[in-house]
């Protein structure tokens, strides 16, 4: 199974720059031009997060237009730059997500020979992520449910330490040590996918490999 990790698109509304000098939307363009003249074809392409710069009704629709182009099944988790509801009501369609009005927006995919959990990090008004009890509890609960499938799960914000200060500072604040101890109770998890760096980084955390993924926005 080829998967495609895509994150920290930061899309603005059309005919804008991002910080009024990144083309982020022609980068995101780019992107997917290059994921569709892949060979062979990756079988799933995953967004991690930051889909917007500013959360607003305008950008998802521009990220939605842009995204239509994927040829594949295409799974995404909300940032911290991103509106939780704008974005379950702007992918309402979508058969995966939750509704609109959902406390969370992540869920779990059993349509591929990897299970595919995505986990919402985001903390409404700030840029660190929080993986609460009950956003705990349902991982615990939906990784028991079947712990002889291979799965990967994926998210905003890194669930270890980077060592790049300024990032860790705005990292996974809440709920990262029971993040760990989910990891090391359950032996399917394969690895875990993650964004909100702008830059590649692969680390370990309780033996499983994560990566995060360069941003189509600026390194």
């Amino acid at each position: 199974m080829l998967i495609a990790h895509i994150t920290d698109c930061h899309v603005v509304e059309k005919g804008q720059l991002c910080y009024g000098q990144v083309a982020t939307n022609r980068q995101l363009r780019d992107a997917i031009n290059h994921i569709t003249s892949m060979v062979p074809k990756p079988n799933v392409v995953l967004v991690t997060g930051d889909l917007t710069d500013h959360g607003s009704i305008a950008e998802y629709e521009e990220v939605r237009s842009l995204l239509s182009r994927l040829e594949q099944p295409t799974y995404l988790i909300p940032g911290n730059h991103d509106h939780r509801e704008r974005f379950l009501q702007a992918f309402k369609g979508s058969d995966y997500l939750p509704k609109p009005g959902s406390p969370f927006a992540h869920y779990a995919v059993d349509d591929h020979p990897l299970r595919l959990i995505g986990l919402d990090t985001l903390v409404h008004g700030e840029r660190h992520g929080a993986l609460c009890a009950q956003r705990l509890q349902w991982l615990d609960a939906t990784l028991s449910e079947k712990p002889d499938q291979p799965t990967v799960l994926f998210m905003h914000h890194p669930p270890c330490r980077t060592w790049m200060h300024n990032m860790d500072k705005q990292g996974l604040l809440e709920g990262m040590n029971a993040f760990h101890h989910i990891l090391k109770q359950h032996d399917q998890i394969a690895w875990v996918a993650c964004g909100h760096v702008h830059r590649s980084v692969q680390m370990f955390c309780s033996g499983k490999p994560v990566f995060a993924t360069p941003s189509t926005c600026h390194q």
